[in-house]
């Protein structure tokens, strides 16, 4: 099954050609995503942001995820913000770093590979008081690597341990 997932900037920056752990890690992600026939949940903002950040490679797999029909935009939903309010000024400048990913997840398959963990925690925690954020499934290409490959082969089927709050 054919899934939409939001990629975080981190994760294109990091997929290269080098087989430094990073680089291979996120490379093998994308190159899963484009093989499996996922498809790349684009927001304006985070197509700006890919534009900035992305490697050489990522480029190249972008384009060739254009050229397939896979890059796509479902919409942002942003009426969970307000619920920002609810963290300290230092975890909402962390949410508000990366809530364009939260607003695109929501608005499309509730999927997305980030390595940030710190503002997954601080999702985590939102979830709390914010259930719609409990639907996310956030997943560390790098860290849990071998795990998000499994899910990934197994459709990206509702996992718990990927699951926000």
């Amino acid at each position: 099954m054919s899934r939409a997932v939001v990629i975080d900037a981190d994760v294109v920056r990091s997929a290269g050609e080098t087989e430094v752990p990073s680089s291979r890690c996120c490379r093998v992600i994308l190159t899963r995503i484009f093989d499996i026939c996922h498809r790349a949940e684009l927001s304006p903002y985070l197509k700006g942001e890919w534009a900035k950040h992305a490697s050489k490679w990522s480029r190249t797999w972008h384009v060739s995820m254009a050229k397939r029909g896979k890059i796509v935009s479902h919409g942002l939903v942003q009426d969970w913000r307000p619920s920002l309010a609810l963290l300290s000024d230092r975890e909402r400048e962390i949410a508000e770093h990366d809530a364009h990913l939260i607003d695109s997840a929501l608005g499309s398959e509730h999927i997305i590979f980030s390595g940030d963990d710190e503002a997954r925690v601080v999702f985590g925690k939102l979830a709390e008081h914010e259930p719609r954020l409990r639907r996310i499934f956030w997943a560390n290409p790098v860290r849990q690597h071998d795990r998000v490959c499994n899910w990934m082969k197994n459709g990206l089927r509702a996992n718990p341990e990927f699951r926000l709050g």
